[in-house]
């Protein structure tokens, strides 16, 4: 019974040890993924609304400066007259500007070149506010971003347009300044998470504005991390102040002074990680219960077999009753040691004799098997096999006079597997390997197949004397894998292939045509693609890629190879063609590749320029084919833009 109850404790303490830990650590790791969820979820939200506040920034910089290029010739025209003033285009342009900005805009100003206003809109002690700290507008070059106070500790963004004529004098300025209250609103409503607060802070940390429960901790924080960092940045936030931990989130407000900063309190964090501690228990609990009567069954059953053994020892050389000889099928008999030290070792040897059978039954398995097993003799230089057709390789290959029978074996497979075979039959020999070696190798004597390959080296006398080798049919498995490395190579907005793609498949060409071959490459740009995607959007930027590569497709067809090189650039490949039939082919593309555009009631098309290599004439390798083909393609662009 002793050895009973210290085999339950040692059991116990063996299994529920580290499952102590295992939860300890569970738990704390359920903690800090909580928290690392919580900074990942406020990260994104922060992010959610500071892209938001920069894309209406920018919108409506592009709306100014529309605004400031369609009126300076009237800004030039205006004079003192009140009544020319209400009346002007300028008036209902500017009242049009208006409309379309809507509650956003707080105080518009639009001034002259003496910075006098012309117009205005908003409170007037605020206007009057914005006047009086206006910059020097006529040294301004370009559209700015500045804050503007507009009360006592009061702040907004605002946007200064300066404007000037033809010979780029400044003739006024529109200056457009945001309603706080309408930015506020932007990081109350969009990608809100609970149990957290979100600031407007400048760039010395002091809060314009705030949401939920904001508290003067997270302000220190939020001022003691601002005033440290470099403008448009942003970071995490991970701070103790006083007895409690606070984390969060910061992020600059690009082109701006102003940071957008978000806290969760640990005290949140902690809450939602003890939410689990109750599940936690009731699994520990059922685990341990589970353990100790795992510890009381398997201690019997390691407890029972001795004691019956002790049993029948103990009552030898009495008469062994019918319960004795039941006990004795389990247990032993008389002399259960000595016999039991002599079974182990026979079964030590019984063991050996039964792994090796199996191995070498599993590598010699009939002929009508699908493994190819090999069996070579290092000694008697001799090979053999289960498969007629490798018997009939071996015999026809070509290989260097002297070759050992290893040598002769690796020249079935390709060149690349050869160095790595032989390293692997150099070390076995050298290093007396006694566990086998697998590998993946090609076979292109047999069909161009691929098979998994299984080494097993014996030795006798302390040197290599047997190879048995199994190889297994892989094929279909590699060309699947192929298959997906061949979908990895494709663009996968118009199916073309990508730069990388297109490298390995002109490479293949090139080596199995020949490297003095009649090869040439296209390189295309469309021209004022750019106009596309900023007037008309990406949606029709992307769809108009694809019509490009549908054209290259349907012109080429299987006689070259095409690739999306990036952006709005194309590469083409045509292996053994002529001067005459390229120049024919480009003069197809230049007018297949023509798409009609309008916006503004302005029309325009969208062509490409194309730039021609040859191979051997201009370069002899890939990459300088390319550098000279693009090379070519701005010389065709450049013409484009002169009109010729």
């Amino acid at each position: 019974m002793k050895l009973r109850r210290m085999l339950i404790i040692v059991f116990l303490t063996l299994t529920l040890t580290p499952i102590v830990i295992v939860s300890v650590l569970l738990y704390q790791s359920g903690y800090k993924l909580a928290k690392e969820s919580y900074v990942r979820n406020l990260r994104e939200s922060i992010s959610v609304q500071a892209d938001y506040i920069e894309q209406t920034i920018i919108n409506d910089m592009i709306l100014d400066n529309r605004f400031a290029k369609q009126n300076k010739l009237s800004l030039l025209e205006i004079d003192n007259d009140e009544s020319f003033v209400g009346q002007s285009d300028l008036f209902k342009s500017y009242q049009s500007y208006l409309e379309t900005t809507g509650d956003r805009i707080a105080i518009s100003l639009l001034l002259d070149k003496e910075n006098n206003p012309i117009y205005t809109i908003g409170e007037a002690k605020e206007t009057e506010i914005v006047k009086t700290n206006l910059p020097k507008l006529e040294t301004l070059k370009k559209q700015s971003i500045a804050e503007f106070e507009l009360t006592d500790e009061v702040y907004s963004l605002g946007i200064i347009t300066p404007m000037f004529d033809n010979e780029d004098n400044y003739i006024g300025s529109l200056i457009s300044i945001y309603d706080h209250a309408y930015l506020f609103k932007i990081i109350s409503s969009y990608y809100k998470i609970a149990n957290t607060s979100s600031y407007i802070c400048r760039d010395n940390g002091d809060a314009v504005s705030f949401k939920e429960f904001a508290n003067q901790d997270q302000e220190y924080v939020a001022k003691n991390t601002l005033s440290q960092v470099d403008l448009a940045s942003n970071g995490e936030i991970d701070e103790k102040v006083k007895s409690s931990y606070i984390t969060g989130y910061y992020r600059n407000v690009t082109n701006t002074p102003w940071y957008l900063v978000g806290f969760v309190d640990y005290s949140f964090i902690r809450a939602f990680a003890n939410q689990y501690i109750f599940a936690y228990g009731f699994i520990i609990i059922g685990v341990v219960i589970v353990d100790i009567l795992l510890a009381i069954y398997f201690s019997h059953r390691v407890v029972s077999p001795i004691n019956n053994l002790i049993y029948v020892i103990e009552g030898y050389p009495k008469t062994i009753t019918d319960d004795d000889v039941k006990l004795l099928e389990k247990s032993g008999y008389a002399e259960t040691r000595y016999l039991s030290t002599k079974f182990l070792e026979l079964m030590k040897r019984i063991l050996l004799v039964q792994h090796n059978y199996e191995g070498v039954s599993q590598l010699y398995q009939s002929a009508n098997m699908s493994d190819t097993n090999i069996d070579i003799d290092t000694r008697q230089q001799t090979i053999s096999s289960n498969k007629d057709i490798f018997q009939k390789i071996m015999s026809e290959l070509v290989v260097p006079e002297g070759a050992c029978i290893v040598e002769r074996f690796i020249h079935c497979f390709s060149a690349k597997d050869q160095a790595h075979l032989m390293n692997v039959f150099v070390n076995m020999r050298d290093n007396h390997l006694s566990t086998p070696c697998e590998a993946e190798v090609y076979m292109p004597h047999l069909g161009e197949k691929w098979f998994h390959a299984l080494i097993v080296p014996t030795y006798e006398n302390d040197s290599l004397s047997h190879l048995f080798i199994q190889l297994r049919d892989i094929s279909g498995f590699k060309k699947q894998e192929l298959e997906s490395n061949e979908e990895a190579r494709k663009d996968p907005l118009t199916g073309l292939y990508n730069r990388l793609g297109f490298t390995r498949r002109v490479e293949q060409i090139i080596s199995k045509e020949g490297a003095t071959g009649n090869h040439a490459i296209l390189f295309l740009d469309m021209d004022y693609f750019k106009m596309v995607n900023d007037n008309l959007g990406h949606n029709v930027g992307d769809e108009l890629l694809r019509s490009v590569a549908k054209v290259l497709k349907d012109t080429i067809g299987d006689t070259g190879v095409a690739s999306r090189h990036g952006g709005d650039e194309f590469a083409v490949f045509i292996p053994n063609t002529t001067k005459e039939d390229i120049t024919k082919l480009v003069d197809k593309l230049h007018k297949q590749l023509v798409f009609p555009f309008k916006f503004d009631d302005e029309s325009f098309a969208i062509t490409a320029s194309i730039g021609i290599s040859y191979w051997n004439q201009d370069a002899t390798s890939l990459e300088e084919l390319l550098v000279k083909a693009d090379k070519e393609m701005y010389q065709a662009k450049k013409r484009v833009k002169q009109g010729n």
